[in-house]
């Protein structure tokens, strides 16, 4: 399997889903929703922040511009 080209870091920073699963989580107590739909909404978002840290890991970095010092 061929790895993702993604812009470096120092051109680009990464910013991993956090914010997102927090609002949702509000969202949810807000609206009361049932204990069996939060935690099947927190295995759902674990898997895909799991998946966000493994791509992190993998993916190969391409720098944008050279440095010229």
């Amino acid at each position: 399997m061929a790895s993702r080209k993604v812009v470096d870091v120092k051109n680009l920073p990464y910013k991993p889903p956090i914010l997102g699963g927090l609002v949702w989580w509000l969202v949810l107590d807000k609206l009361g929703a049932p204990d069996w739909f939060c935690g099947a909404f927190a295995t759902l978002y674990a898997f895909v922040f799991i998946g966000v840290l493994i791509d992190m890991w993998t993916c190969k970095r391409i720098t944008l511009f050279k440095d010229s010092v």
